[in-house]
């Protein structure tokens, strides 16, 4: 991971150099507040008023606000030693008046996490979706940027459709089980019947169905599925099944 002073000159590198052929880029401001902010000069309260006016005074506000989401979700992810900062940042944005900031209709919110990863390795890929499950169960423990509880039994799922991935992802549900297993299971409607999907048993490789039952009913599912990955050598790493034998743990004591 970068250091903060690293990342923030990297990024006003970069938009130093898109001047000399785009003109004036108001990201670079964005930048030089996020670094008094990050140095203590600037209050919570001034940074989000600084770097969201240009969003609100927009006539068309939502592509520079999924631009401003874009750049702190990164931040967010790349400097964990501000992620606090960041996290009080968005709150003070998100009550803003007038209060017109709805991060959960942005297109493609959930996608900005998805961006390619470095280096081709598995444990760096792991450390990759830890951080990003870190984030994405504190924001929606939080209640910020549009995150909601779908988003992590989403997440639990992909262990029942035993994915390629599902490897590095490990990291990413423990990460959410971690930070935000007990809100997940308070906000978990024991008795709502819903469908997931579940490989078809004999099926083609990612041949799936639906299948229907409460949310309790899913739940138990996906923690015992967990646990039998914790076990299987030949599809899991030790890392990763010491990961799906702590991810079982935990929702068994939110039980």
């Amino acid at each position: 991971m970068p250091t903060t002073l690293e990342w923030l000159k990297l990024h006003i590198t970069q938009i130093r150099q898109l001047q000399q052929s785009d003109g004036y880029h108001e990201d670079e401001d964005t930048f030089m507040y996020l670094g008094d902010y990050f140095d203590g000069n600037l209050t919570t309260n001034e940074t989000a008023i600084l770097i969201a006016a240009p969003v609100l005074d927009d006539p068309s506000p939502p592509t520079k606000l999924y631009r401003l989401m874009g750049l702190l979700c990164e931040a967010l992810v790349e400097l964990s030693d501000e992620r606090e900062k960041l996290l009080s940042l968005l709150e003070s944005i998100q009550e803003l008046p007038p209060a017109a900031i709805n991060w959960a209709v942005l297109p493609g919110l959930r996608n900005m996490w998805r961006e390619p990863i470095p280096e081709n390795r598995q444990t760096k890929m792991r450390q990759h979706y830890t951080a990003i499950g870190t984030v994405e169960a504190e924001l929606y423990d939080r209640g910020l940027g549009g995150v909601t509880e779908n988003w992590g039994y989403e997440l639990l799922n992909l262990a029942c459709l035993r994915r390629p991935g599902l490897e590095v992802i490990m990291g990413e549900i423990h990460a959410w089980l971690t930070v935000a297993g007990t809100k997940l299971l308070k906000d978990l409607n024991p008795d709502e019947v819903r469908n997931w999907s579940r490989p078809v048993l004999g099926g083609q490789p990612g041949q799936q169905h639906a299948v229907q039952g409460t949310m309790a009913q899913h739940w138990e599912t996906w923690r015992r599925t967990l646990l039998q990955l914790s076990e299987e050598k030949d599809f899991l790493s030790a890392e990763a099944r010491r990961l799906a034998r702590e991810c079982h743990l935990m929702m068994q004591g939110h039980i």
